[in-house]
């Protein structure tokens, strides 16, 4: 292999194992650490591993990065519910830890740290149990499932409501 790519940081993902260029399918942590990340990059896998959480992602290794952090934010159990989110913020996972809903998502930062006064958007979301009527019409991205034990385990699925 060449030269040390600067944006790899082997601490966080191990050791490089090819000079691949262009669109390729990279493995990322879910963790709360500044890192480089790609502008443009399409989420296509998440997995829990264990205490850890990964997420799989096509990216353009030639296009451009931007230094960001990955974010964690709990959610209410409820059917429908808003969120306030940094602006472009992408959402890489949602996920249960001990009967509370989190979404995990990816904001850039500037000097290593999200700005206070970045500017927010209120995004919206909707919760659907299994079996439950969905009504038609909505134009819906899926983000996860989530689930929460009363008496037996209830899933919910979590969407967010583009209309």
């Amino acid at each position: 292999m060449a030269e040390k790519d600067p944006a790899w940081d082997e601490t966080v993902r191990g050791k490089k194992m090819s000079d691949t260029t262009g669109m390729t399918i990279y493995k990322y942590p879910i963790i709360s650490k500044f890192m480089m990340m790609p502008v443009d990059m399409e989420i296509i896998r998440t997995e829990e591993e264990g205490d850890n959480i990964w997420f799989w992602a096509i990216v353009d290794t030639e296009g451009p990065k931007v230094p960001s952090r990955i974010r964690m934010k709990q959610m209410p159990v409820l059917e429908e519910f808003e969120l306030a989110l940094p602006v472009g913020a992408k959402i890489i996972h949602v996920g249960d830890i001990g009967g509370k809903f989190f979404m995990w998502y990816i904001s850039e930062v500037r000097a290593n740290r999200e700005a206070p006064n970045i500017e927010k958007e209120i995004r919206k979301f909707r919760a659907f149990k299994t079996g439950g009527t969905m009504p038609s019409g909505l134009n819906m991205k899926y983000l996860g499932l989530c689930k929460i034990y009363v008496q037996m385990e209830l899933a919910l699925y979590i969407f967010e409501d583009l209309t």
